[in-house]
């Protein structure tokens, strides 16, 4: 069987299966409400920088290495003012921080679609640089105009006159109204899905992390007061 004629589609775990187990505990914070003795204002400061953290931790996949003290250093001078141009790295971080609030603005109200991926494409990749391994795409939002290679994987990404045509199946497969006990599978599905395809030259692995996010909040798994599943964490 050819992989690349394969449509996306649900699995069905037993009952018995180990994926069954961590589905039902998953679950349990899809209804999940954020309390306790904490001060609402210390946890939610605490809450943010374990998100900042999040963030470099996705960065460093593609091989960033700025630490949280260079974030923070260079993301505000002494104003306060957002100060995130001065270098590449902290930039990249910037940016997954931006399709973060993107996500949690629109999501509820948008279909995971074409738009709304090239949206999110264009801030994941947004002034950095494309050339001599940088984390830019020259041509952000657009799916790529050429094949490509993944470093350290035996994966060959499929052929760029094809994209369109999976792309256009992963989207219908992402918005099919199915039940809510398959949410989680889907997530996942889509999440190899996407990667498997690699639609874009660069900048494929944060926006899948985020593609993830957004159907976990699309899902109802977070809260309205503040994110309980990490948004880039998932899947590392």
């Amino acid at each position: 069987m050819n992989l690349f004629d394969v449509n996306t589609r649900l699995v069905k775990p037993t009952y018995e299966s180990p994926v069954t187990d961590l589905i039902i505990e998953l679950e349990k914070l899809r209804t999940r409400i954020l309390g306790g003795t904490t001060n609402p204002y210390v946890f939610f400061q605490m809450k943010e920088i374990f998100h900042t953290l999040e963030s470099i931790g996705s960065a460093r996949i593609e091989g960033n290495n700025t630490t949280i003290t260079d974030y923070l250093e260079t993301k505000y001078d002494g104003s306060g003012k957002n100060n995130t141009e001065r270098k590449e790295g902290v930039k990249e971080i910037a940016n997954i921080e931006s399709a973060i609030s993107f996500i949690e603005s629109y999501i509820k109200d948008s279909k995971i679609d074409r738009p709304f991926l090239s949206e999110l494409h264009k801030l994941v990749v947004s002034d950095l640089n494309y050339l001599s391994g940088g984390e830019g795409d020259k041509t952000p939002g657009l799916f790529r105009l050429g094949n490509v290679a993944i470093k350290k994987s035996k994966h060959k990404p499929i052929d760029f006159l094809r994209i369109d045509e999976f792309m256009d199946e992963l989207f219908d497969f992402i918005n099919k109204d199915d039940l809510p006990k398959y949410d989680l599978l889907k997530i996942a599905i889509v999440h190899h899905r996407f990667l498997w395809i690699h639609p874009f030259t660069n900048g494929n692995g944060r926006t899948a992390r985020l593609i993830t996010y957004a159907m976990l909040v699309k899902y109802g798994f977070n809260v309205n007061a503040g994110r309980i599943l990490n948004p880039t964490a998932v899947f590392l």
